[in-house]
C-alpha cells in the first residue's frame, strides 16, 4: 500500500485514502474467510500469560 499526496497540503486526506482503501481491502479479505483470521490470535493473547504454566 503506498501513500501517494500530491502535494504536502493534501497529505492527511491521502494518508485517510490510503488507510481506507486498506481497511477495505481488509474487510473483503474477511468476509470472503471468516475462518481465516485466526492467524491473528497471537497477538490478542496476553504477553505477559506465563508459557510455562501450560
Amino acid at each position: 500500500m503506498h501513500v501517494n499526496a500530491a502535494s504536502r497540503s493534501d497529505r492527511r486526506s491521502a494518508i485517510q485514502r490510503s488507510a481506507q482503501a486498506y481497511a477495505d481491502q481488509m474487510q473483503a479479505h474477511l468476509k470472503s474467510a471468516p475462518f481465516e483470521w485466526y492467524h491473528f490470535d497471537r497477538f490478542l493473547e496476553d504477553p505477559h500469560k506465563d508459557v510455562a504454566a501450560n
